[in-house]
């Protein structure tokens, strides 16, 4: 594992309040503590086409996730949990993967199905229409 992944795990797991640890040349870039998708999309929203060659540790990455940080050619990520899609989705970009726990799908919140954000990446044909369908979801949502 390289030391930057390995960096942003350490970090993700010494406070249970972090959802997302943002890494880059050995140094933290980025602390999130928003649930569910919203900490991709805010990385995204604040570093841009900067995320390139970083890594991220997230507590959860599906399809969603895994397609944002392919298409921002994010170079390795770690989760607590992970979907098989966003795993063979990550490997398939040869980003380098590691994770505590994987998941045929990533449940919703009440546990009684897959998450809006597993339902939407299944329908998107590419990177830019799902982000259109998350940030629609997400103003309705709020």
């Amino acid at each position: 594992m390289n030391s930057d992944l390995l960096l942003a795990k350490e970090e993700l797991k010494k406070d249970d309040r972090l959802t997302a640890v943002l890494v880059k040349d050995g140094k933290v870039l980025s602390k999130k503590n928003t649930r569910g998708i919203r900490p991709v999309i805010e990385l995204v929203d604040e570093f841009g086409s900067k995320l390139q060659g970083c890594v991220l540790a997230d507590k959860v990455i599906g399809k969603a996730a895994a397609m944002i940080c392919a298409a921002h050619e994010i170079e390795g990520v770690f989760a607590k949990v992970i979907s098989l899609e966003a795993k063979k989705i990550l490997e398939g970009q040869s980003i380098e993967v590691d994770y505590e726990r994987i998941v045929p799908y990533i449940l919703n919140r009440n546990k009684d199905g897959r998450c809006p954000m597993e339902k939407l990446s299944e329908s998107a044909g590419d990177y830019n229409e799902l982000i259109k369908k998350i940030m629609a979801f997400l103003k309705t949502s709020r």
